[in-house]
């Protein structure tokens, strides 16, 4: 019994040895295929990105990817590996042959799982609608919300949020401070990043759900928008981690109960915000409106949710659950504010950098407009103005939101993108940053 006891040790060595030498046998196998037999062998990158997920998942992870994809485009042309199985592109024509079908192909190029997930205790959004049908029956409940005639019925609501905020930065600016914090010594520094996020924050709980969250008011973000932002790393981490199946399992398990609770209570208190905005008895012309009208309904009763049911089940997809609606109108909140307010943002501080193109843009609005009062700004005047809508083409050319298309799988057979033939399976991407340089 002594003599089994004592070699109890060195059998578990042995074992934890021969399992990291198959682990490290596995991956140089891996990388070796990769590298030299893979069918993307023959597609420019870099030998490590090539050669295992490692470096893209890392650079994802740190934020660096657009910005690491850039300099391996420069380095390696328009069509660059940054993965086993992953390509991306740097051309215009990969719009067109990415996000449309591929020539000869009766297949969509559908997008890539792995991406597009919805959230833990959520239905598919719009984005995280994989197949083509469900997708097309979201968007069409979500376009009646986003027509000229339905801009022109939000705009009120933007323009109180708006005044908001100008009566805000004038206070920073006159040194009155009293309403909220500002720095003692400099009151007319300004964190336009933290202030234009209040405000599409405050916009888009209006129009979504009949309220705002308040941050203009307060002068800072509300709770549950403050947890969306710093969960933001932890999205990240699991998205880098999603290229590696056991690692992503091992982090799943590790989640802390409290982060799990808090999930659950996001998703519940979204579908809360849309119950209530859905039992309003009065009529208020909103995204929730639109919406709600575009599935043919006129009230909302404690029914409803069943009667949305029967409709999709009778039309085949015709009806939007409150589930649905609930998954929809949880990711607009980031899709229709952090990203407008990121945008500004960075335009703002192109602006400031350029202070020549700042002077024709106050020129031309001051032009045009009183600047002691805003009630003569409306959504038709500001659209006839050339100079401020070549700003935000700009902007938006600059400092895209969102600037990783996230990528489609090439489908069954292969296709043919931007001239390079892809095998099935295959993530393709176009990354509108490496596209877009400055001039």
């Amino acid at each position: 019994m002594d003599v089994v006891t004592q070699n109890v040790p060195y059998t578990a060595t042995f074992l934890l040895g021969g399992i990291g030498f198959l682990t490290v046998l596995y991956f140089l196998l891996s990388a070796i295929y990769n590298l030299y037999f893979h069918p993307l062998a023959k597609i420019p990158g870099h030998r490590a990105w090539s050669a295992t997920h490692i470096p893209l998942a890392w650079s994802i992870y740190r934020g660096t990817s657009v910005r690491k994809m850039q300099q391996l485009h420069r380095q390696y042309g328009p069509i660059l590996r940054i993965g086993p199985d992953s390509v991306s592109f740097a051309q215009a024509e990969a719009w067109a042959h990415v996000l449309q079908p591929p020539p000869g192909s009766p297949e969509t190029i559908l997008k890539d799982t792995q991406w597009f997930r919805p959230l833990p205790g959520m239905v598919p959004s719009l984005s995280q609608a994989v197949e083509p049908s469900p997708h097309a029956h979201i968007k069409k409940a979500m376009l009646p919300a986003f027509t000229a005639r339905a801009l022109r019925a939000q705009e009120p609501f933007i323009q109180r949020y708006v005044n908001l905020l100008v009566d805000r930065l004038r206070d920073i600016a006159s040194g009155d401070s009293s309403s909220f914090f500002v720095g003692e010594h400099a009151p007319a520094e300004v964190d336009i990043v933290s202030w234009l996020n209040f405000t599409t924050f405050d916009i888009f709980g209006d129009l979504g759900f009949g309220e705002s969250f308040g941050c203009l008011e307060h002068s800072r973000h509300h709770p549950w928008v403050s947890i969306i932002f710093s969960n933001l790393k932890g999205i990240a981490l699991l998205r880098a981690a999603s290229y590696f199946p056991i690692v992503e399992s091992l982090l799943t398990l590790c989640i802390p109960a409290s982060i799990r609770k808090m999930q659950s209570d996001h998703v519940e208190f979204v579908r809360k915000k849309v119950e209530t905005r859905l039992n309003y008895e009065f009529k208020r012309e909103d995204l929730m409106s639109c919406v709600y009208r575009a599935e043919g309904h006129h009230e909302f009763t404690e029914n409803q949710d069943r009667r949305l049911r029967e409709k999709s089940e009778q039309e085949g997809g015709g009806g939007l659950s409150v589930e649905a609606i609930t998954s929809v109108f949880w990711e607009m909140i980031m899709a229709g504010s952090e990203t407008t307010a990121t945008s500004l943002a960075g335009t703002i501080n192109l602006l400031v950098q350029n202070p020549d193109k700042l002077r024709i843009l106050a020129d031309e609005l001051r032009t045009r407009f009183d600047v002691e009062t805003s009630d003569s700004i409306s959504l038709d005047e500001l659209h006839d103005l050339p100079y401020l809508n070549a700003v935000l083409k700009e902007g938006l050319r600059l400092c895209a939101p969102f600037p990783w298309i996230l990528p489609r799988v090439i489908p069954t057979g292969g296709g043919n993108i931007c001239g390079a033939w892809l095998p099935e399976g295959v993530s393709s991407s176009p990354v509108n940053f490496v596209m877009y340089p400055p001039c």
